[in-house]
Parts: C-alpha cells; structure tokens; sequence
C-alpha cells in the first residue's frame, strides 16, 4: 500500500476532450508522490479498439500507468483509498492508495464532483458522507 497526503489537488475539466483528477505532495516544484485520473467525454471506435475506452490511471510518470484496473476509489472528507488491479496494478507497483488531503468545503466539492465525471459509467466510486 501507498500512503502520502497530497498538498496539491486538481481537477482540470478545461480541455473539451477529456477531464483530469490527480493528487500529489508537491514540494519545491517537485513531487515524491502522484497519482492521477484522465478520462475522455466521449469514447471512439479506435479509443474502443485500442482499450483506451475507460479511465486512464498515472502514479508518478507514464511507466506506471495504465487504462481500465481502478477497481475502487473511496472518497471520504479527508482521504481517497483507490485499489487498482490487474496489469494497472502491476504498472504501479501496488494495489493500494491511501490518499489524505485537507480541503475546503468548496475544494472537495470540487473534487467530489471530478471524481463523478471521471468514474461516470463503472461504478468504481463510492462516496462517503462527513
């Protein structure tokens, strides 16, 4: 399991083609520790045939990354577990993130919302009240 608490969140909806949601405890423009979710508003038939046709996961850098494997993400006040698996999990290295943060009411919101887009259609997100 990987564990880190994230001093920077972001959700990035402002590319037409795809949103994007990712953790990181950055520090001095640099990070020890990342992950994050991209996932296309609409899905082609090469994005179909290429398997690119679900949620795309990244922990740190492109050679751990992978589409489909996010089992679950649990999204709590203040931390996001998310368990991935098969070859995304091989990938990164793990099958666990622990994911702690300290948000606004309007930043988890924020948050909460990206998450909904991102896992629309897979049912990988379950929410859980304060």
């Amino acid at each position: 399991m990987v564990q880190f608490t994230a001093n920077t969140v972001v959700v990035d909806d402002s590319d037409d083609e795809f949103i994007l949601v990712g953790f990181a405890d950055a520090q001095d423009g640099a990070y020890r520790e990342a992950l994050h979710f991209q996932r296309g508003y609409e899905f082609d038939e090469q994005d179909v045939a290429l398997g690119m046709d679900s949620v795309y996961a990244e922990r740190n850098d492109q050679s751990q990354s992978g589409y489909g494997g996010v089992g679950r993400v649990e999204l709590y006040p203040e931390r996001v577990r998310v368990v991935v698996q098969g070859e995304v999990a091989e990938a990164m290295g793990c099958t666990e993130f622990v994911i702690t943060f300290a948000l606004s009411a309007e930043e988890f919101v924020r948050l909460r919302e990206g998450l909904r887009l991102v896992f629309a259609g897979f049912g990988s997100l379950v929410e859980y009240p304060a």
